[in-house]
């Protein structure tokens, strides 16, 4: 999948506003997470913020050099690479959930039987879809590096004991997310046509507007559709993205108007009443102003930032790919935490968020090509012919020391993009190409002559 960002004013703006949002987050946690331990003046807090921001840059710097080096000396295949992935994983989520039932083991009979381990089980099922939403969309690096910070955030794991709904509607947001990721990555594949995607995408403006109805932050869902939606696709006659972005707003405010109705219905108020009454919930009164979450947990912010703070040097380094949609969902996460907007705590939605932008930072250090450099293939198996040419064949040295190094590139691309198929070319000999015959000869027939008809006596009953 060729992930490249086509950089717009909105993508400058929308890098500008996260370099911005995530250089004061860091900076506040350093100050706030040194304070703790020492007594810093204003003079060692200023230096600490920029040890702070030249360490991350040292690290970006030096991650992408090493990484340049071990595309030319470590060689893994595919199948290896992926069986790495899965285990990686499997091995996370089964920590994560022995580390919940250890913590808890040690509660009391009573608040165990309360709904902890109900809130263990949504936490699961929410982390194994959010972790395949963001794989779909980001890539393993993020997605594995979000499942970590999902598996052993204290900010995560301690909503297990907090009997609140924040647990069932953080599963419902991954949901939504898994759905629109799974389309996208489809759409990408060329899997879907102009009937079946419109399908598809009131399906997910429905659920996004249920989504909405429980929660104002289920908004963010539509927004992430619009960002993500491909400009391009392998199917020329699938729907255009304006109008795909179009049909799943429609169907969302529609959905969220109708389940409104039926709420209305079942309280015997008016529609007109009960959105008011929806809409009083996230008005100036009912609204707080406050810190976002990350700074309530100085240590967990400064874990999840500090990788985070990489994407910036990646944008204008590496002009990194595919990642407008997610900063976008981070920054409109820290504004609603801010405004207090959403019903309740937004701890499991900034780490999980958070968790996938340092991913995206820790995948932006993969060096691309410089400027002017052809693209590199696959090489193809041995004994076939290379792609494009089905004259050559991978035998000889020189061509086949080539491959290796191809194969090399490809495979480590692969830690921190999703693979891309490619075909190879078909070396077996192809049936030639049939050219119509027409049979003609050099004879003048009169008309009168074209009969063929056989008469025959009427008293002639021979086929009888």
């Amino acid at each position: 999948m060729d992930m490249r960002m086509k950089r717009t004013w909105f993508g400058y703006l929308l890098w500008i506003l996260y370099t911005a949002s995530v250089g004061i987050l860091l900076a506040v946690r350093t100050v706030l997470l040194l304070a703790g331990r020492w007594e810093l003046n204003r003079y060692a807090a200023a230096g600490s913020i920029a040890l702070c921001f030249a360490l991350a840059a040292g690290i970006y710097l030096g991650g992408r050099r090493l990484l340049l080096s071990l595309k030319e000396k470590i060689t893994i295949d595919a199948h290896s690479l992926r069986m790495g992935e899965c285990f990686l994983s499997m091995s996370l989520f089964s920590a994560a959930a022995l580390y919940r039932l250890r913590l808890a083991a040690h509660c009391s009979q009573e608040m165990a039987g309360t709904g902890i381990m109900l809130q263990i089980l949504l936490q699961i099922l929410a982390m194994l879809f959010f972790y395949f939403a963001v794989f779909r969309t980001a890539g393993y690096a993020a997605a594995l590096t979000a499942l970590g910070f999902m598996a052993f955030s204290p900010l995560f794991t301690g909503d297990i004991f907090r009997p609140e709904p924040e647990g069932l509607y953080f599963l419902i947001f991954s949901v939504g997310l898994w759905l629109m990721g799974r389309y996208i990555y489809r759409l990408e594949k060329g899997g879907y046509r102009k009937a079946s995607s419109y399908l598809v995408l009131l399906l997910i403006g429905i659920y996004t507007g249920f989504a909405v109805f429980l929660d104002i932050f289920g908004i963010l869902l539509l927004f992430f559709a619009g960002m993500e939606l491909p400009r391009e696709n392998k199917r020329k006659e699938a729907a255009p993205v304006g109008i795909s972005f179009a049909v799943i707003a429609f169907s969302t405010l529609l959905s969220a108007g109708l389940f409104v109705f039926f709420k209305a219905l079942y309280t015997g108020q008016s529609f007109y009443q009960e959105l008011l009454h929806w809409i009083g919930q996230y008005g100036p009164v009912s609204v707080f102003y406050g810190q976002p979450v990350f700074w309530l947990h100085p240590a967990e912010g400064v874990a999840v930032l500090f990788p985070a703070a990489f994407l910036i040097c990646g944008f204008w380094l590496n002009r990194d790919k595919k990642t407008d949609g997610w900063m976008f969902l981070f920054l409109l996460t820290a504004a609603f935490s801010m405004a207090g907007i959403m019903k309740g705590n937004a701890g499991a939605f900034y780490t999980a968020i958070g968790g996938t932008m340092a991913g995206l930072g820790i995948r932006s250090m993969w060096p691309e090509k410089a400027p002017g450099e052809p693209k590199e293939q696959i090489a193809p198996a041995a004994g076939l012919p290379e792609q494009g040419n089905t004259e050559a064949a991978v035998g000889n040295g020189k061509e086949n020391g080539e491959g290796k190094q191809m194969l090399k590139d490809m495979v480590l691309e692969e830690i921190f993009l999703e693979p891309e198929i490619k075909f190879i070319e078909n070396p077996l000999p192809l049936p030639k190409k049939h050219v119509p015959k027409e049979m003609d000869y050099n004879l003048d027939v009169k008309k009168e002559q074209m009969d063929f008809d056989v008469s025959v006596n009427e008293n002639d009953d021979f086929d009888i």
